[in-house]
């Protein structure tokens, strides 16, 4: 489990397996191990990265005089690549945000792009009013997060975040220890909130990006990633849609066996992809 130094941050990331590199990105409040189960099979035909991102497992937090952004999670990314060569890009929830940029700044790394349930939240101002509806909601959501956090009452403000992208009642049934663990990544919580929100790329950005492409969402997801899945689809060159039946916003916990083949399907497909922007 190596650490490199990254701009004086110390970045923790997993690497297993050889073969075509794949880089896979957690979401909020996750860590490389969110990936164990998707990893061990990919690993078998991959070399297989997986970074903890800024404030996340065992990389330090982001020491900036500005908040985070996605394109200093990129950049994060890009410091732990294994080599100049193209690579595939898996990122989840707000991975899939990170993963995104990733490809928009450095479109010449990115030999195939998988999203799973990414959050892309600024896209929705490009929407409909049902999807600027659906951001509305998002903002308030983060703005109540953030606000129980600055009175001290962050297993409240966690269980508003657990419960938002699980089943309600979910932060009830589970233990102390783990409710904990997760408490303690409330700050980060608002500062991927943030990071999303504030982000300024717009879908004609993501429209000139020539890397194949697969989106993916549960079909039991919140309303608001299938808008934002809907969106990007209309405008991603060489997209490829799929839904997993009966899964969630979780899926790199839920369904990683399922996952696992389909990004497998979409890499292996494309083994020798040197896209370039348009």
């Amino acid at each position: 489990m190596p650490i490199i130094n990254h701009d004086g941050v110390p970045v923790h990331f997993v690497e297993t397996g050889s073969g075509e590199p794949v880089v896979l990105i957690h979401g909020t409040a996750g860590s490389a191990g969110q990936w164990t189960n998707t990893a061990q099979i990919l690993r078998r035909h991959a070399q297989v990265v997986m970074p903890d991102l800024h404030g996340a497992g065992a990389t330090g937090a982001w020491h900036g005089r500005r908040a985070v952004c996605l394109a200093d999670e990129a950049r994060l990314v890009r410091s732990v690549l294994p080599s100049a060569a193209p690579v595939h890009v898996v990122g989840h929830s707000y991975g899939g945000a990170v993963a995104m940029r990733f490809a928009m700044d450095h479109p010449d790394r990115v030999a195939t792009l998988t999203l799973i349930e990414p959050v892309a939240f600024h896209f929705l101002r490009q929407g409909t009013r049902g999807d600027r509806s659906a951001l509305e909601e998002i903002k308030c959501l983060a703005g109540e997060i953030a606000n129980l956090s600055a009175r001290g009452e962050v297993w409240k403000a966690m269980e508003r975040f657990v419960d938002f992208w699980n089943d309600a009642g979910i932060w009830a049934r589970l233990d102390d220890l783990q409710r904990q663990h997760l408490a303690a990544k409330v700050h980060s919580v608002a500062q991927n909130f943030w990071a999303v929100l504030s982000e300024d790329s717009r879908l004609t950005d993501l429209a000139r990006l020539a890397m194949p492409t697969m989106i993916v969402t549960g079909d039991e997801a919140p309303l608001v990633t299938r808008r934002i899945a809907r969106l990007m689809a209309g405008v991603a060159r060489a997209a490829l849609v799929k839904s997993v039946p009966g899964g969630g916003h979780m899926l790199p916990l839920t369904h990683a066996e399922r996952l696992a083949g389909m990004i497998a399907g979409h890499v292996f497909a494309h083994p020798a992809a040197r896209p370039m922007a348009a």
